[in-house]
């Protein structure tokens, strides 16, 4: 299942290998940022999601903010962002040398993680 857009944001869920592990692939701009490890521990995961999004309602994301600190599953991606207006700019480094840059809108991004705590939470 997926939440939000490949092209632009979505967490692609998947199995669940136990009551608090789940595939969980994040993309971003095309690109899987999430190929080396996809595995989520769901208490860490869902409790990441809500710090992030509450920052992002907040507007407390300023230049340089670290995006994408979502515990081990994010560890080979270094993900920088910015809010300007109503939209963030996004820039990620991953561990294979592949940068992704991409500009989100502020309501998009919140609707998908709220969606993808949504998901995750039951």
């Amino acid at each position: 299942m997926d939440i939000g857009l490949r092209s632009e944001l979505a967490f692609s869920i998947g199995e669940k290998q136990s009551p608090t592990m789940q595939s969980v692939d994040i993309w971003l701009g095309s690109v899987l940022i999430t190929y080396f490890d996809n595995a989520a521990y769901l208490p860490a995961f869902v409790n990441a999601l809500r710090r992030e999004v509450a920052n992002i309602e907040k507007g407390e994301v300023a230049s340089g903010y670290t995006f994408f600190n979502l515990g081990p599953t994010t560890d080979d991606a270094v993900a920088r962002a910015k809010i300007i207006e109503d939209k963030i700019e996004v820039s990620c480094v991953l561990n294979n040398g592949n940068v992704v840059k991409v500009i989100l809108f502020v309501k998009n991004t919140i609707s998908v993680y709220k969606e993808c705590i949504r998901v995750l939470a039951i």
